[in-house]
């Protein structure tokens, strides 16, 4: 038997071209039946053969295949990626959809991983980035390009959420506010009270958005407490908080005829409560009806609030009782015990 000739490499191209085409109308041609069978077998065969690779091996074929999809995926026109983008996100999904459940929990939870790892990448990535930059003694900040995600003008599909045009998926679904639609909540119950406010339909609109930190911090029923941790290294302010956040809700009465402030206010009148609250200097621009208006309010409609009020009445009988029958003053302290999201009870005991 002669020899094979030897192919040039156009040869060898076209010959590989019309191996594809071939194949392709085989697979076009073949019934769903066979088409089942032969992915399984391909699918034994590829696991077979990964069963039987190093980890260097089967490291350097997942580099490889990486590079031959960016390859194929940066040569295809718009319309072209996009229907790739169209079939691998419908593959994704058939395949997931005959998952057991088992099988659906493992998936999650290497997901859940290999996105953890990916984002730690890019973080670490980031962060040497920005000390690589900072070390250079000669960096010149008109040369950096401008990062430009977009206008907050994208809604999401499924709950309405704006977002970045940068921050959208190939697939327009959004999983920072609600996991594409995994995710619903209730709607937010505004009384018109603070609707009229946000809405600049009060009267006192203006005034409580100009003040609207200010005010908020007057009628809380306690300041928050955390352990700050910022980021080391070098870049924009964080905010990171170590550990578990707390809420001090300090005693019923200050110490030493200080002022009062937070909860303790709320075992007042509202007018009474109200005046203190604008008595404090960083609240000198905070119009008084308006303050008013939102102390009498939170008194009457926040559950909070009565349970002070309750505590401070208990502490009253208890005064009345020592007065009258002699006794040592007892501790009087409160407990509010909490059921999914609704205050079911609050009461106040002597210990």
């Amino acid at each position: 038997m002669p020899p094979k000739r030897a192919l040039s490499a156009d040869e060898e191209e076209e010959r590989k071209r019309l191996r594809a085409e071939n194949a392709k109308k085989r697979r076009q041609a073949e019934s769903q039946d066979k088409r089942a069978q032969r992915l399984d077998k391909e699918a034994n065969r590829q696991s077979q053969r990964r069963m039987n690779m190093t980890g260097q091996e089967r490291a350097h074929e997942r580099v490889n295949q990486a590079n031959y999809v960016a390859i194929k995926r940066k040569n295809l026109s718009t319309s072209e990626r996009a229907v790739y983008n169209e079939r691998s996100l419908a593959s994704v999904h058939q395949r997931q959809s005959t998952y057991t459940d088992t099988e659906r929990s493992e998936f999650n939870s290497r997901h859940a991983i290999n996105c953890s790892n990916y984002r730690e990448r890019l973080r670490s990535r980031a962060r040497m980035g920005t000390l690589l930059t900072a070390q250079n003694a000669h960096l010149n900040e008109n040369i950096i390009q401008p990062h430009d995600a977009g206008k907050l003008n994208t809604i999401c599909s499924s709950c309405n959420a704006k977002h970045f045009l940068g921050e959208r998926p190939t697939d327009k679904c959004f999983t920072q506010c609600c996991q594409k639609g995994k995710v619903t909540l209730p709607p937010i119950k505004l009384a018109p009270f603070f609707t009229n406010l946000m809405t600049f339909k009060h009267e006192h609109s203006k005034n409580f958005h100009e003040n609207v930190r200010c005010i908020n911090s007057s009628l809380a029923f306690a300041s928050m407490g955390a352990k700050l941790a910022p980021p080391p290294g070098y870049g924009p302010y964080c905010f990171r908080i170590n550990g578990q956040i707390y809420h001090r809700s300090g005693a019923l009465h200050p110490e030493n005829d200080d002022q009062r402030k937070f909860a303790q206010l709320y075992i007042l009148d509202p007018e009474v409560a109200s005046a203190q609250r604008l008595s404090l200097p960083e609240n000198t621009n905070c119009n008084p009806i308006l303050m008013n208006e939102l102390s009498t309010f939170i008194a009457q409609n926040n559950p909070f609030a009565d349970a002070c009020k309750m505590l401070y009445e208990v502490e009253n009988e208890s005064i009345q009782d020592v007065k009258t029958n002699n006794l040592e003053p007892p501790k009087v302290s409160m407990a509010i015990f909490k059921i999914g999201l609704q205050i079911k009870d609050a009461t106040m005991h002597p210990e």
